[in-house]
């Protein structure tokens, strides 16, 4: 049987805790997922072109009008820059 030191309590309790968030934030991921897929949908069902970028000018979404518009696919933009 294995004795517990006192150094090694507070790496359980960290262990534990990262397990007990991980888990949480799987659980919000997993409930906003059906969320995000509805708004992905509506966005690309909209007849005006929509595009999204991050902070540093990147693409993050374009949706469907917006691919028609420019011919272009939203797997080569995203993540680009404008250059």
């Amino acid at each position: 049987m294995k004795t517990v030191t006192q150094n090694s309590q507070p790496n359980m309790i960290l262990q534990n805790s990262s397990k007990e968030i991980n888990k949480e934030m799987m659980t919000v991921i997993q409930d906003s997922q059906p969320n995000i897929l509805l708004q992905m949908a509506l966005i690309d069902i909209l007849p005006n072109p929509i595009l999204v970028k991050d902070q540093d000018l990147r693409y993050v979404l374009v949706n469907k009008a917006f691919e028609h518009l420019f011919s272009v696919s939203r797997e080569i933009l995203i993540g680009k820059l404008d250059t």
